[in-house]
């Protein structure tokens, strides 16, 4: 009897796995979409060790590899800003590694050194890989960056992110503001996928009659393009409103303060992280998401929000333009300050036909492009299309 060679994939993270699966950033599949392969091999270029039964879901319950390969120390610097015929026997010793699990393809999270080893790969053994790119570098990190370090090490970045993102098969943006960036770089093989979402769990809101007290939540890192002060500023000038964050980040002790000295700790909440599971089940009991992100995006969070069918309340970005999923039918845009939020709260609260056309709208209008069978299913086309045989 002819045996069936097996489908491995391998992963190169440049990431630490752990650390959003400690956020409970853990979907069914999300490293192996519709169960494609039957081995996934997971090579990190740092130290992380993910929590084993984390990855088993990560994968789909198929045999999984964990390797570690760590960059060498202050990689960085010696290498003058990651020039990569100064990193040349480190990349080689990745490259054979890798090369001897004999996968069909390879997948990377970003645009990092594991792009870049990648495209290596690919270079001196054929082995297709495709990128998926999260956040367009040119606005979310560069642009926005304040630590004079950070701008050094962003601009370096950029020359891999070219390297590994040109030589892809295929990079896979997870929302149409990416394009402007893959363009500004000469990237022409791309394609819309957007972010996998969490199929088992999502609740769709049926019922949009108001919580008593009402009961807003905000979900994010909490940072400075992503302070929600004005928010917590606005939900504090409403008697019967409570508003819970749920998030961590640099920002978190300062709003901490901050509802503690205005003695709002009866009506916002922090909640450091729950399972993605558990958010994507409690969202429709919520009367309504409120954001602030400067962030040229539509994120995972946006994702699940509208497919939970949620009115979302958010701020119009301070510059530049504004993202093409989010429209007026989709979602309340206000302007980022406390009178901005104050109106759309104030408009939300007071108007059922509004909540129930915005979620309503943002449900049909994430069905269309980002639906979690969908998501899935472009994934699983992909991987057969770029697959080496």
């Amino acid at each position: 009897m002819l045996s069936i060679p097996k489908r491995k994939l391998l992963i190169i993270a440049s990431e630490r796995i752990s650390e959003w699966i400690d956020k409970g950033e853990v979907i069914s599949r999300y490293f192996n979409p519709g169960t494609v392969f039957d081995e996934v091999h997971i090579l990190i270029l740092n130290d992380d060790k993910p929590n084993p039964e984390a990855l088993k879901t990560l994968v789909g319950n198929v045999p999984f590899f964990v390797y570690n390969l760590p960059e060498p120390p202050h990689n960085f610097r010696n290498t003058l800003g990651w020039q990569p015929f100064l990193m040349k026997k480190w990349i080689n010793q990745v490259v054979d590694f890798a090369v001897k699990l004999s996968p069909n393809i390879i997948r990377c999270y970003g645009a990092h050194l594991n792009s870049l080893i990648a495209s290596k790969i690919k270079e001196k053994h054929n082995i297709p890989y495709i990128v998926s790119l999260h956040i367009n570098p040119n606005v979310n990190t560069r642009a926005s960056a304040t630590c004079f370090k950070n701008k050094i090490i962003y601009n370096f970045l950029k020359r891999i992110e070219k390297i590994g993102l040109r030589g892809a098969n295929l990079v896979m943006p997870v929302y149409k503001p990416i394009i402007p960036y893959l363009k500004d770089i000469g990237v022409d093989k791309y394609r819309v996928c957007y972010n996998m979402s969490n199929s088992e769990n999502i609740r769709i809101k049926d019922d949009y009659t108001l919580s008593n007290p009402v009961k807003a939540i905000c979900i994010g890192r909490l940072f400075h393009e992503k302070d929600p002060i004005h928010l917590i500023q606005a939900i504090a000038t409403f008697s019967n409103i409570e508003l819970t964050i749920l998030g961590t980040g640099p920002l978190l002790p300062k709003l901490k303060t901050y509802v503690s000295d205005n003695k709002l700790e009866s009506k916002i909440k922090f909640i450091d992280a729950i399972s993605n599971s558990e958010l994507c089940r409690q969202l429709p009991t919520f009367d309504f998401v409120a954001l602030h992100t400067e962030h040229f995006e539509f994120s995972k969070v946006m994702i699940e929000s509208f497919l939970s069918a949620v009115p979302v309340l958010l701020n119009y970005r301070k510059t530049g333009d504004q993202v093409p999923e989010l429209t007026e039918s989709n979602c309340l845009r206000v302007d980022n300050t406390i009178e901005g939020y104050s109106k759309g709260i104030e408009r939300l609260v007071t108007d059922e036909e509004l909540r129930k056309s915005l979620g309503r709208n943002a449900l049909e209008s994430a069905k269309q492009f980002c639906s979690s069978e969908k998501a899935e299913q472009t994934f699983v086309n992909i991987y057969e299309e770029y697959m080496l045989a």
